[in-house]
C-alpha cells in the first residue's frame, strides 16, 4: 500500500467499525433482517418490549411492518412478519397505554412448508378427520402458549383447520392433543 492510500483505508476500516457498533446497539433482533415502521415510533423501551412479544417460528422474518398510530385509549401497533420460507405472515396487534404494552390479538400462519406439512399429516391420521371427510387446503396457523394452556399445555401447538373441524397437534412429538368438531365440540 502506498502512503495515500493507508489513510483512506484506516478511514474506511474505522466507518465500518462505528456502524458495527450503531448496528449492535439497535433494539432490533437478529432473526428481523428488514423493520419499517409508518407512523409514530415509540420510544425504544416499547419497543424492546415489543420485540419480546414476537416471536417467529423456527424462520426468521425478512420484512417486518410496524403500523403506529395513536387513538384515544393509546397507541395502536400492528406488527407484520414476513418470510421467504412461508406463504402467509405472522400478524400481531397491540395497544401500548398507561406505559403498558398489551398484545391485543395475533393471527400466526409463518410456518415452514416442512412444518405445515407435518401438522396437516399429524392431523389426517386423526378417525375424526377421515370421518368427516374433509377437502380442501385447511389453514394450519400457530397458537401461543398463553392461549394454548387453557386447551392443553403452555406451549406453542399448531392449530388445523377445516369447515366444521379443526385439530390442535403439538409440533414436538407430531401428535394431535385436541379436536374439535363444530357437531361435537370437543371431542378429544
Amino acid at each position: 500500500m502506498n502512503m495515500g492510500t493507508k489513510p483512506a483505508f484506516l478511514l474506511i476500516l474505522l466507518a465500518v467499525m462505528i456502524a458495527g457498533c450503531l448496528n449492535a446497539s439497535s433494539t432490533k433482533p437478529d432473526w428481523a433482517h428488514e423493520v419499517n415502521w409508518l407512523g409514530e415510533k415509540p420510544d425504544s423501551i416499547v419497543e424492546k418490549e415489543l420485540w419480546t412479544q414476537i416471536t417467529p417460528y423456527r424462520i426468521e422474518y425478512d420484512i417486518v411492518n410496524i403500523t403506529a398510530k395513536s387513538e384515544s385509549d393509546g397507541l395502536h401497533l400492528r406488527v407484520i412478519g414476513i418470510s421467504n420460507a412461508a406463504i402467509n405472515p405472522d400478524v400481531y396487534d397491540f395497544i401500548y397505554s398507561d406505559r403498558t404494552l398489551t398484545r391485543t390479538s395475533y393471527l400466526l400462519e409463518a410456518l415452514q412448508v416442512h412444518d405445515r406439512d407435518s401438522a396437516i399429516a399429524a392431523a389426517m391420521q386423526k378417525r375424526e378427520v377421515m370421518e368427516k371427510g374433509v377437502t380442501g387446503v385447511p389453514t394450519v396457523r400457530r397458537i401461543l402458549p398463553d392461549t394454548s394452556k387453557k386447551y392443553y399445555a403452555a406451549k406453542t401447538l399448531l392449530s388445523v383447520t377445516w369447515t366444521g373441524i379443526s385439530v390442535l397437534v403439538d409440533p414436538d412429538e407430531w401428535k394431535v392433543v385436541q379436536v374439535w368438531n363444530e357437531n361435537a365440540g370437543v371431542i378429544s
